[in-house]
């Protein structure tokens, strides 16, 4: 998965997949659906202000949510991945892979993350299925 973030505009493009021809669905409530010229499958999706839409967004896992709400708070505090990962006493090399969003996030680093990004708000995005 690969997520990028504009802090100026709070918008997000998830994909899923590197695609070059693709084209976009309204999928409502500031959501697009990007998928495959080709076949029409699925390969991203874009959320305009990202911040309150990825609460409600049920099309990507709580882990991949909570991966997503990282970057973003980080971005809006203005820190890098290494300020994250120095601050939160978490290694680099496991900050990347928190923000990447293909595995589950352990309670420890779910802890210390929340403690230097506490915007987030775990009730919202049902943490206890992220930190098993």
């Amino acid at each position: 998965m690969k997520v990028s973030y504009d802090l100026k505009t709070d918008f997000l493009a998830i994909r899923f997949e590197s695609e070059t021809s693709t084209y976009v669905d309204d999928f409502g409530n500031g959501v697009d659906v990007v998928k495959a010229e080709a076949d029409d499958r699925i390969v991203g999706y874009d959320l305009y202000n990202a911040r309150v839409a990825i609460l409600d967004f049920k099309e990507v896992t709580t882990s991949q949510k909570f991966a997503i709400l990282v970057k973003i708070y980080r971005k809006c505090s203005g820190m890098t991945q290494e300020d994250l990962g120095r601050l939160s006493n978490i290694p680099l090399p496991t900050i990347k892979i928190i923000e990447k969003g293909d595995s589950e996030t352990g309670v420890e680093n779910v802890s210390r993350l929340k403690r230097v990004l506490p915007e987030i708000d775990l009730n919202s995005i049902s943490i206890s299925k992220v930190a098993s």
